[in-house]
Order: C-alpha cells, then structure tokens, then sequence
C-alpha cells in the first residue's frame, strides 16, 4: 500500500517537475523578446546622449573662442553617412516589402 501511495506522489512530483520546466521556459524565451525589443530603444537613447554631449562639448569650446572647424566636419561626415545607411536600409525594406 505504501509503494504505490509514493509511486503516485513520485509521479505527480515528476509531472509537476515537468510542467514547471515548461513555464519556465516559456518565460525565459518572453524575456529574451523582451530584452531584444529593448536594445532598440537603448540604442536610440544613447546615440541621443552622444550627440547631445559632442553638441555641448562644441558650444562651449566654439563660445571660449577655441574654433571646432575639424569636430564639426567629423560630425557632419558622420551624419552624411548614417543618412546614407539608412536610406539604403529603408530603400531595401520598402523593396521586400513590394515584393511580397
């Protein structure tokens, strides 16, 4: 009588086991979406954050009347190829997009 009392609960502790397994799992996978979808947004504020740095960094060297001509051409060098990027990028997308 006792064995198959603790073979059911052995079973049942197995099965719970299994299914806890399960959701944890599931939950793991839910916080990698999630921290993927993240990035992106982290991504955003940080480039926010250096060009709002380079921007004060200039003003003010650019008002202690140390001219920033070199900064300035980098930045602008900069900007001119993350357009082009993401021209490209976009180009492509709207492209795959017409396909389908």
């Amino acid at each position: 009588m006792n064995t198959s009392v603790a073979k059911k609960a052995s079973q049942a502790v197995r099965l719970l086991m299994m299914v806890l397994t399960a959701v944890l799992i599931f939950f793991f996978i839910n916080v990698m979406v999630l921290v993927s979808d993240i990035q992106g947004t982290a991504r955003v504020v940080n480039y926010a954050g250096l060009v709002r740095g380079t921007t004060q960094r200039i003003v003010k060297l650019e008002d202690a009347g140390q001219p920033q001509d070199d900064l300035l051409k980098a930045v602008d060098s900069y900007i001119c190829a993350t357009e082009a990027t993401t021209s490209i990028s976009s180009d492509s997308m709207t492209m795959s997009i017409r396909q389908r």
